[in-house]
């Protein structure tokens, strides 16, 4: 009887042990954020877009499944100068609030609440008050402060653009969907960016005309610019 006794005790202690070790896999399963649909948008066109602009502001949306999170990174590329916005940086100026069909991050009533935002890198880190269900609809938020552009201009590929969810069980990061074009800045000064053929006969065009480009303060080139140059 005690031989079978503890040969039961054995199978029982096995099977227990690797139901255990199902459920905490189907759960650690259940707790992986899914991020997507990310989205980073220069909140006023001409003028959070442009070249050197300090205090841009970005609206961001992403949505994620299985994230009950207690706060998001959320990461700029390279060029992109960033400081500690701190809580009042986060606003939820992007939602329309409250949606059902929204999480919107920042002040306001029925807003997830943030009690910081700060920085290491190129990564905000914003802190909420507690765990907070990010399933529920798209979430939206805006940076007012702590973010300047590069100061050249054009294309930023997606990739440098991500959000992960942080805490609460629940971690993921994907890249962004699509990338943010910076704009040049105001027409600053004149760039001889095309040198002409080195002599000609007096009262015949250069066979190389030179090309003379209106750039911003930091070089790009001012596009559609019509200013009347005279050299």
């Amino acid at each position: 009887m005690d031989a079978i006794t503890s040969k039961k005790f054995g199978i029982s202690t096995v099977a227990t042990i690797a139901m255990i070790t199902v459920a905490l896999m189907f759960a650690s399963w259940r707790a992986e954020a899914v991020v997507s649909a990310i989205s980073f948008a220069p909140a006023v066109g001409g003028t959070d877009d442009v070249a050197g602009a300090a205090a841009a502001d970005y609206n961001i949306t992403f949505t994620a499944a299985n994230a009950t999170a207690t706060g998001i990174d959320v990461t700029f590329p390279a060029g992109f100068t960033i400081a500690a916005p701190g809580a009042a940086g986060i606003t939820s100026t992007g939602c329309t609030t409250p949606a059902t069909s929204e999480v919107c991050i920042g002040g306001g009533v029925g807003n997830t609440a943030i009690t910081g935002a700060t920085i290491v890198g190129q990564v905000i880190s914003i802190a909420f008050g507690g765990a907070t269900d990010l399933s529920a609809g798209t979430v939206t938020f805006t940076i007012t402060t702590g973010v300047t552009n590069p100061t050249t201009a054009g294309a930023k590929a997606a990739a440098g653009f991500t959000v992960a969810t942080t805490g609460g069980g629940a971690e993921g990061a994907v890249a962004a969907g699509a990338g943010v074009t910076i704009i040049n800045a105001a027409a600053n000064k004149l760039a001889v960016t095309g040198e002409p053929t080195a002599s000609t006969v007096a009262g015949v065009a250069f066979a190389t005309q030179p090309i003379v480009t209106v750039q911003d303060t930091y070089g790009n080139t001012v596009t559609g610019d019509t200013s009347l140059v005279t050299l």
